[in-house]
């Protein structure tokens, strides 16, 4: 009876120990969800603290946000008579995460240094490069000099792989693909490599299988009439007239130019389009029939514009659960030759 109760004190006590180690546990998840979310969205003492909390406990999901605040020195806190300002927070928990240093070797914590929008802009897309490098260092850089410009993509992702044989039909077999980039005269294009062609589908247990399924190597002709990832350059743009006239062209003639914003890159604008008298991008009413996502870059100097759809939907995947895409990745790393 005695021992009973000794096992069953010990018992509870377990239970108390791990509900308490489940509980502390969802606490520091919780705190860090918590701060995550102010180092995004909060005013700038909030994203000050929630910087030396990501410092303190160097918390790796937070270099894009840190990179992202290291914008401009405007607004400052003041704690004991120190001036603090988010770009220093941000180099600081950057650098104490990572371990490393990454030039230009500006401290941005020294009060006596004056930090110009031109020396934040350095080290921020310092930082951005370093970033990027290290998440895609397996990536591929197409570089293409005629047309002036090079972008990074995935060496492989989400596609058909191979057909498997099972009797007198073909499963379809899903894993990574190899991607490649199609060479056009002011395009190119970015796809799978191959693809496989199937026919006679049938519904079988919840699935579909097919009477045949051969394996296609992709060209340019293949791809003729595919829309997304089609990276179209123009080098004859001189004005907004110019530009306003491409995208009539291309796109729709009730579309319009927008408006424009500074791009990541120095000296390249994002454009905007809009439909019909300023009306927004409608497909139904056909003001601008413009449903997927549209990528438009614009350098003035070069009288040169990139631009390409997406898509409706990502197209490019790291794994079946489709919880990770690469697309976002690809058009931050384009950019326009010197």
């Amino acid at each position: 009876m005695f021992n009973k109760k000794i096992i069953l004190i010990i018992s509870l006590l377990l239970l108390i120990v791990l509900a308490l180690i489940f509980f502390i546990s969802r606490s520091i998840s919780n705190s860090v969800d918590y701060q995550l979310d102010r180092l995004a969205n909060g005013t700038t003492e909030e994203k000050i603290i929630a910087s030396d909390f990501m410092k303190n406990n160097k918390i790796q999901d937070a270099i894009p946000l840190l990179i992202d605040n290291i914008n401009d020195n405007k607004d400052a806190v003041f704690k004991n008579q120190t001036k603090r300002t988010l770009p220093c927070a941000s180099v600081a928990a950057l650098r104490d995460i990572t371990g490393e240093e990454i030039p230009p070797y500006l401290d941005a914590c020294e009060e006596e240094v004056f930090q110009s929008g031109f020396d934040l802009k350095r080290i921020k897309d310092n930082w951005f490069n370093w970033h990027f490098n290290q998440q895609y260092k397996d990536w591929r850089i197409y570089r293409n000099e005629k047309l002036g410009f090079e972008i990074n993509y995935p060496i492989r992702y989400l596609d058909t792989i191979g057909c498997n044989e099972g009797g007198d039909l073909y499963d379809l077999e899903y894993g990574l693909a190899p991607t490649k980039a199609f060479e056009g005269d002011n395009f190119v294009y970015i796809d799978n490599e191959y693809f496989f062609q199937t026919d006679g589908g049938q519904m079988i247990n919840n699935g579909y299988r097919y009477k045949i399924c051969n394996k296609i190597n992709n060209s340019l002709a293949m791809l003729k009439n595919e829309p997304s990832w089609k990276i179209i350059i123009r080098d004859d743009i001189y004005n907004e007239k110019d530009l306003d006239n491409f995208i009539k062209e291309y796109y729709h003639q009730n579309c319009s130019l927008g408006y424009m914003e500074p791009g990541i890159q120095e000296g390249v604008f994002d454009v905007y389009i809009t439909g019909k008298n300023g009306i927004g991008l409608d497909i139904e009413s056909g003001s601008c029939p413009i449903n997927y996502m549209t990528i438009f870059r614009y350098l003035p100097s070069q009288h040169k514009i990139a631009t390409w759809n997406i898509g409706q939907e990502y197209k490019f995947w790291d794994n079946i659960e489709n919880e990770i895409t690469f697309d976002q990745a690809m058009v931050k790393s384009f950019k326009f030759l010197n």
